[in-house]
């Protein structure tokens, strides 16, 4: 049990730091990453440089977040309610230090000793995380250490060999007992996690003092990794779960592997069936298939006015049965969601061709469920898999025939805070369909009440009340326009751009789904809402309605796998 803790703990603090990291920068070769296994499970590395306080500038986040009250009352408490204080007391003044250097502005790299344009990696060794990033000041960065050891009590070990000097700092609770590694060499402050559980072997590897015989500029990791999936080597971070995999079904197959057995030792019975020669070959080829994700990124907070950060994820696949059935499923989003510059306050579209959803989930349901894995897991994940086809539950959706797509796109919204109701509206609502006219004839006919009502001709706009008279009772002009593949219902000058855009637009396959939000705008709105409502507000909306951010995401299916796109945009007016 002690091991397993001190396994999930490693692991778990790994996966914390890997998610603080995004990349950025220009190339990614530099001599730093002869020290990255070529066989790490996780990776993240920010190749520009970038200056920590002024990108905190571009984006608005100035020194009322570093001293908040609310937030230094929760580390308090933390303190006071740890078993171990001197060590949790270290933790917290680390941070409080952080934050302090932080609001100084300017004059955070003479404080903290991180170089003022800074790079920065996080990579696995093994189950141990490390972190490195570009020092200019070696005593000032170790200061920021020794200051909290003096405010907490809790002082490191110093460890000396023929390779490298380090500080050691040894934490423990119950049974997980976790070493932090600190020191710096040509430059560049490294941060690793460990356990004498693990092979003392590794120190050399997490401090950066040997190579591994087959690492990242060897093996050309980044470049084959770019060229393949077609990635920008400024800035590339990935999860690989080949590496994964091989931990979990072998011995000695990679350093995760290795520190696995040597972690478990004599409680691998719970992964025993994994290591069989069958789930070897089964695990492999699954992970052939989909060898993890993958992803870059761009940050350009060059202007004062506004921060750009614009990132691609790659689920990678390579099963063109499983791609070919989810692109079949790719409908049509309208032209103002194909790019960054959106600036509705929110908008959502799904491209789905429904006639091919049953097809396309029973061509996935079968590549899951008919390949005959010897693996036993595998196997008996399989047979439970089979019980719950979903494929019957679909079958209703072949009826929207022709549909390609919907969206919703809300460019402004005003509200009477008495009554609720909109005062002003520019919104738009599309629904694609082949043949729209038709496509809307057919819904009325099944009901009576709407069976004589004369529909516009297609080009033509006409009020929305006069075909649905309830549309008259929120005080909004709404217009009804049918072009040959749309039905558009919008009010508003800037709806009525977006409109007569679809409406002259072709009916294709270009999208699986999208969505964006102005967080000031929405929260705001929403705000108002809950205010006319008589509900408190609570303390977080007020932070997101000062919140100058305006955030897009698509998904989409390519032939190397299931892409995600973020953008967001962050002014400088809450500084």
């Amino acid at each position: 049990m002690r091991k397993t803790l001190i396994a999930a703990a490693v692991i778990a603090a790994g996966a914390f730091a890997y998610y603080q990291l995004s990349g950025a920068g220009t190339e990614a070769a530099i001599p730093e990453l002869d020290y990255v296994p070529a066989d790490t499970v996780m990776f993240s590395g920010q190749f520009k440089p970038v200056n920590v306080t002024d990108y905190l500038k571009s984006i608005g986040f100035g020194p009322q977040y570093y001293a908040n009250p609310e937030f230094d009352q929760v580390l308090q408490d933390l303190v006071d309610s740890a078993d171990n204080a001197p060590q949790v007391k270290f933790l917290v003044a680390l941070l409080r230090d952080y934050l302090a250097m932080l609001s100084s502005g300017q004059d955070f790299s003479a404080k903290s000793g991180f170089k003022n344009d800074m790079r920065n990696l996080m990579y696995m060794v093994g189950m141990s995380p490390v972190l490195r990033m570009e020092v200019s000041d070696t005593n000032a960065f170790l200061a920021i250490f020794d200051r909290a050891e003096q405010e907490s009590g809790f002082s490191h070990q110093p460890v000396s060999n023929a390779d490298v000097s380090y500080r050691r700092y040894r934490f423990e609770h119950e049974a997980v007992q976790l070493d932090l590694l600190v020191t710096v060499k040509d430059g560049w402050g490294t941060l690793a996690i460990t356990s004498d559980s693990l092979a003392s072997a590794n120190i050399s590897q997490l401090l950066a003092v040997a190579k591994p015989a087959k690492n990242f500029n060897s093996e050309q990791v980044l470049t084959k990794l770019a060229d393949k999936y077609n990635l920008s080597q400024d800035a590339i971070g990935f999860i690989s779960f080949t590496e994964l995999a091989k931990g979990l079904t072998s011995a000695d197959g990679n350093r995760l592997a290795q520190d696995i057995q040597t972690v478990f030792a004599s409680e691998l019975d719970a992964i025993a069936d994994w290591r069989s020669a069958e789930c070897q070959q089964d695990v492999g080829t699954i992970t052939q298939n989909w060898p993890g994700v993958f992803f870059d990124g761009e940050l350009d907070y060059s202007s004062s006015n506004v921060a750009r950060i614009s990132s691609n994820m790659l689920l990678a696949s390579s099963n063109k049965t499983v791609l070919s059935a989810l692109s079949s499923l790719r409908g049509y989003l309208p032209p103002h969601m194909q790019s960054n510059s959106n600036a509705a306050m929110f908008h959502f579209g799904l491209g789905l061709d429904p006639v091919q959803l049953s097809s396309a989930v029973g061509k996935v349901w079968s590549e899951m469920t008919e390949p005959a894995y010897s693996c036993q897991p595998l196997a008996e994940l399989q047979q439970q898999l089979k019980q719950s086809n979903p494929v019957a539950m679909l079958a209703m959706a072949g009826m929207a025939n022709g549909v390609q797509g919907m969206s919703v796109t809300i460019n402004n919204l005003a509200l009477d805070s008495a009554t609720m109701q909109p005062t002003a509206m520019d919104a738009l609502v599309s629904v694609s369909v082949a043949n729209a006219r038709t496509f809307i004839s057919g819904l009325t006919a099944l009901n009576p009440e709407l069976a004589d009502i004369e529909l516009p001709q297609v080009g033509e706009e006409a009020e929305l009340a006069q075909f649905v008279p309830q549309a008259a009772m929120f005080g909004v002009e709404a217009k009804l326009k049918l072009a040959d593949d749309h039905v558009l219902v919008y009010s508003g000058s800037t709806a009525k751009q977006q409109a007569d855009a679809v409406a002259a637009s072709k009916l294709e396959k270009n999208g699986l789904f999208s969505m964006g939000l102005d967080y000031a705008a929405f929260f705001q709105t929403l705000a108002q809402a809950m205010e006319s409502s008589g509900q408190p507000v609570p303390d977080d909306f007020k932070a997101l309605q000062q919140m100058d951010m305006a955030l897009t995401m698509s998904v989409d299916i390519t032939e190397q796998g299931i892409q995600t796109k973020t953008h967001m945009e962050i002014g400088s007016t809450a500084q």
